[in-house]
């Protein structure tokens, strides 16, 4: 309906949608419609999906053309510029699977890393110079713009790769930046001093979060620059300032108080979140690990939530919204969702209803109900949804966490802990 509407420049709905869009206003060329565009702008037969780079040549097997008409229709429409080379090059590479072409594409970028290279060497089974040669060959630039000699061997492959696991492929750095976490574990099983590891990473185009490393970590010190405590992957981002979650999930693990964890971790090096202007509550782990129906992360003070989230966290916590909002405001958590102080019919329908965007639906609201006045009963959650740290595996907690205890004025439940050392993840062996 839009491109038919821009297409008669005079109408008073193409005059209204300017208004709305200057730019729709600058002059262009509206291009006559095929058939086929359908197939060519969705990725797919039917127009359900996002082209990407392989498409050309599926829709040239099917429409029995060469791929460089598609490409060149394409282009029209502003997709990302795909250079198809002549026919001998093509028939030497052969067109039946050319999904290795969409490797940077999945990951939203019209470029090539080194994870990329790996992954289409792995599928076509060349080196990693070979890979960049053949993506460049169709257009798709490549960072950086060259390997070092022999790169990359088998220590430098432990370097890219999650937990050092090269066979598995776990994870393999596609975009920067690299988190100390990584550089730590990497020097701890290689034996290369950090600041080698660094500059390893660096020579493939990636960049490492800024970092003050020790001159040998040992395995505590790599414990801590994790988030589950274990000294894997998910690691703790370096360059903004660590969740509520993760400095309560500290006092609870290791027995100390709210200014211990705190400490602990400013010694580290990471930026702190502010403190909370409340006492903790028994479930404040389960509420700021922001986990629901889906796999959140948890709620950050840089960075307000997707309000799918708060709708998600709500329903499974049993809270309310705005019960939800003034809880995490307390921690410094910012939502920039704003609440009517009454809720209406058309409030009930956009926070109940269920769709392709939303994985659950909020607490049913009734009419004239406040959203902040009690909801449905709490949600049943499975324990490893609760949060990435399970009860059983905190040190010194009590299996039956959470305790019904009040907090104390320190923020520290009043159960008592195996309290450790709070200098703890500066030791190195």
């Amino acid at each position: 309906m839009l491109w038919r509407t821009l297409a008669h420049e005079g109408s008073h709905l193409a005059l209204e949608l300017t208004q709305l869009v200057p730019e729709l206003g600058e002059p262009r060329q509206v291009v006559l419609a095929r058939p086929s565009d359908v197939e060519l702008l969705g990725g797919k037969p039917f127009g359900l999906g996002y082209p990407a780079p392989s498409d050309v040549f599926g829709i040239s097997r099917r429409l029995g053309c060469e791929p460089s008409g598609p490409a060149a229709r394409r282009r029209l429409f502003g997709a990302p510029e795909l250079v198809i080379p002549d026919s001998s090059s093509l028939q030497e590479s052969g067109l039946s699977d050319m999904d290795w072409l969409d490797t940077p594409h999945r990951h939203g970028r019209s470029y090539a890393v080194i994870g990329d290279l790996l992954g289409v060497g792995q599928k076509l089974g060349i080196s990693a110079a070979e890979a960049a040669v053949r993506l460049r060959h169709y257009g798709i630039s490549v960072v950086p713009e060259e390997l070092p000699e022999g790169a990359p061997d088998e220590v430098d492959l432990q370097l890219l790769h999650g937990d050092g696991d090269t066979v598995q492929g776990r994870i393999i750095w596609h975009d920067s930046p690299v988190p100390p976490g990584h550089v730590a574990q990497a020097a701890l099983r290689t034996g290369l001093d950090p600041r080698e590891v660094q500059y390893r990473i660096e020579q493939y185009g990636l960049k490492v979060q800024p970092f003050d490393f020790p001159d040998w970590p040992d395995q505590t010190y790599v414990n801590w620059l994790s988030e589950g405590h274990d000294g894997q992957w998910p690691w703790l981002d370096a360059d903004r300032p660590l969740t509520p979650w993760q400095i309560l999930a500290a006092q609870i693990r290791m027995g100390w108080s709210a200014d211990d964890a705190r400490a602990a971790y400013g010694c580290l090096g990471f930026e702190l979140p502010p403190r909370p202007t409340c006492r903790s509550s028994p479930d404040d782990l389960q509420l700021l690990a922001g986990r629901g129906e889906a796999f959140w992360a948890p709620f950050r003070t840089d960075r307000a939530p997707e309000f799918h989230q708060l709708i998600d966290v709500s329903a499974h916590l049993g809270l309310s919204i705005r019960t939800l909002l003034n809880r995490l405001a307390a921690y410094w958590v910012k939502t920039e969702m704003v609440l009517p102080q009454r809720a209406t019919e058309l409030d009930r329908e956009l926070f109940s209803r269920d769709d392709l965007s939303r994985l659950s639906s909020l607490e049913p609201l009734h009419e004239g109900t406040p959203l902040g006045g009690t909801g449905s009963p709490p949600m049943t959650r499975s324990p490893s949804s609760a949060s990435s740290l399970p009860p059983e595996t905190w040190v010194g907690a009590p299996r039956n966490w959470p305790p019904d205890s009040a907090p104390t004025d320190s923020g520290s439940p009043t159960t008592t802990y195996r309290r450790a050392s709070p200098t703890a993840p500066h030791s190195v062996s």
